[in-house]
């Protein structure tokens, strides 16, 4: 499961004024780490049923499964009232009155344990929205030495759209005949949650995306997503993905994907080394992820962020509204921008991000410093 996704065409590299290919040069380093690290061993469910595929027109059909003592069921009825709420679709659904959908709905028994009954959400059907690839497993996300204990519910489907959405949900009989409910991260595309045991010793993670990444440095198509790793327990997602256990995978995946983008080049470069930063983060590997960022990025994008010097009320009024004069919007370096991106969402901490050049709190205090002088510059020539 590499972290990259969306590949484009060729690019040449507005810093080094390179061929994409010609700036990547192949090294027998990265063949190295791809040949001698071990590749996950996937793990399987212990039962697992379709309830509804990508075709439409078919009819959905309910299942029944059961291991380990525990029996889960999907069950699905036509010309139902269209839920406002559910487990997958949230509130999202947003029926209107009176309208009726083909409704599925998940029950699950275990020993000692009320019945547990929840509305997944409303199946896409010819003329009319919901889930669809709607998907019931049971899977052991214990250690090894959980073996015997009960198994997890797993439920997941798309929601459909160009960009979007696996939604998936785990379901779970907790001790003193409690029920444990935990939706999932969602995900761009479909099919289930990936599950594997990554360092082959009888762990179990949750292999997905980090999707704060789509969009923001470059566009969909060329953003690149950093693995995050997962293990569930208790009711829990920890995420463990910075852990040095799994430092040789993610540095796998490094390995693996700049070899592709190599062979086929890309279009926004920024989106790919964006990921790669942050990757190499989570392996202790920030200053030199950094440096290989800082050698190759563009520095032309059309995704740079931009920030206004002067003061938003003295903003001109236009027929469409109070803008931002040209000769006073300011381009945020790439660098800048991934930095403050990374510290937000954790992947280095403000004092890395001081130590590589980009201290957040003196960049503020420089760009208000600024807006003062020339918003009081503006207003003594208006």
């Amino acid at each position: 499961m590499a972290f990259i996704r969306y590949l484009g065409a060729c690019m040449v590299l507005a810093s080094t004024g390179l061929p994409y290919a010609q700036a990547h040069a192949a090294t027998p380093a990265e063949q190295r780490i791809i040949t001698r690290n071990a590749q996950p061993r996937p793990v399987p469910p212990l039962a697992t049923a379709q309830v509804q595929g990508d075709d439409l027109h078919a009819k959905a059909q309910p299942v029944d499964l059961s291991a380990l003592g525990l029996q889960a069921a999907v069950k699905v009825a036509d010309n139902q009232p269209c839920p406002a709420n559910s487990l997958l679709l949230g509130k999202d659904e947003n029926p209107t009155a009176g309208q009726t959908c083909r409704v599925a709905t998940l029950e699950v028994n275990a020993p000692e344990h009320p019945v547990f009954i929840q509305t997944l959400g409303s199946l896409m059907a010819e003329d009319s929205g919901g889930l669809m690839d709607l998907h019931l497993s049971l899977y052991q996300l214990a250690p090894n030495g959980q073996k015997n204990a009960l198994p997890q519910v797993v439920v997941s489907g798309y929601t459909g759209g160009a960009h979007c959405c696996q939604a998936a949900a785990i379901v779970e009989a907790a001790p003193q005949g409690q029920w444990r409910v935990l939706s999932l991260p969602a995900q761009n595309g479909g099919g289930e949650p990936i599950v594997q045991d990554i360092t082959r010793d009888g762990t179990r993670q949750l292999v997905y995306t980090d999707e704060r990444f789509d969009y923001a440095f470059a566009s969909h198509a060329g953003s690149a997503m950093p693995v995050v790793l997962y293990q569930y327990q208790d009711g829990q997602l920890q995420n463990v993905t910075a852990q040095p256990r799994f430092a040789a995978y993610l540095r796998n995946q490094l390995a693996q994907d700049s070899a592709q983008w190599r062979k086929t080049g890309v279009t926004e470069v920024n989106g790919y080394l964006a990921a790669y930063v942050a990757t190499s983060a989570n392996i202790g590997e920030l200053n030199a992820g950094w440096r290989y960022m800082m050698a190759r990025y563009d520095t032309h994008s059309d995704f740079a962020e931009t920030w206004c010097a002067l003061d938003k009320a003295a903003w001109p009024q236009t027929r469409d509204g109070a803008s931002c004069p040209k000769q006073f919007v300011k381009t945020v370096p790439f660098p800048q921008t991934l930095a403050q991106s990374l510290v937000q969402w954790g992947y280095m901490t403000p004092q890395q991000s001081a130590a590589l050049g980009y201290d957040m709190d003196k960049i503020k205090q420089n760009q208000q410093q600024v807006i003062a002088t020339t918003t009081k510059a503006w207003r003594a020539a208006h």
